[in-house]
């Protein structure tokens, strides 16, 4: 199981007969395992669910002992006492479940009751004892503003001239604007100059002035 940015590892089975009831923090900077303690009993085949506020919820812990075999309990390990805290009670006995962690309840997914049995049952346990208190929709209670006779919309637009900032809204609109209006002009420049060349293009060239003078004769 992974909580407050730990791994954890709890229990397990060496060979046929061997359990364990070991319980081990890895450390990742180190990368050894530290053992942290010991479980009840020796158990395996069980599965983990995690809160997000430090707690691991330990479901389906099959053990060697013949009555422990199959069990409902549900073993509540504290990440940050890094022991088991307390243990509650699931309404089936089973191994090899699934289990999740959703809107402060804890859910057990099918799982083998006994040799060879497999069940498909859902269980949901609750687990808000454990959990932060949750928020309420409670409303708040504010105070009421002062009666006035002003408008609305004068009160925003008094708002605004008394912080003494433009609203940025009306800033990019004036940005927005300027940059048409400049635009245009230089639109206006383009063209006028495009037509004055196209005329000056278009005048035939002057003729030269002929000279009637006759040179005297000698």
């Amino acid at each position: 199981a992974f909580a407050d940015s730990k791994l954890y590892i709890f229990g397990g089975k060496i060979g046929d007969s061997t359990y364990l009831d070991g319980m081990w923090r890895y450390d990742t900077l180190n990368q050894q395992f530290i053992s942290i303690g010991t479980l009840p009993r020796p158990c395996a085949y069980g599965t983990t669910a995690t809160d997000g506020f430090g707690n691991v919820y330990l479901v389906g812990c099959y053990s060697e002992s013949e009555a422990l075999k199959y069990t409902n309990e549900i073993w509540v390990f504290d990440a940050s006492t890094e022991s088991i805290a307390t243990n509650i009670y699931g309404q089936l006995a089973a191994r090899e479940s699934a289990a999740a962690i959703f809107n402060r309840q804890l859910w057990i997914f099918g799982g083998e009751t006994s040799d060879d049995t497999v069940s498909a049952k859902v269980q949901i346990c609750d687990i808000s004892s454990f959990l932060p208190r949750a928020p309420t929709n409670e409303p708040t209670t504010e105070p009421s503003a002062e009666p006035t006779t002003t408008p609305s919309a004068t009160l925003s637009t008094s708002a605004v001239q008394s912080s003494g900032k433009t609203p940025r809204i009306d800033r990019d609109l004036w940005l927005s604007v300027i940059i048409v209006l400049v635009s245009c002009g230089c639109f206006c420049v383009a063209l006028l100059f495009y037509l004055w060349s196209q005329k000056k293009r278009s005048e035939p060239e002057a003729q030269q002035p002929k000279n009637d003078i006759v040179p005297a004769q000698p």
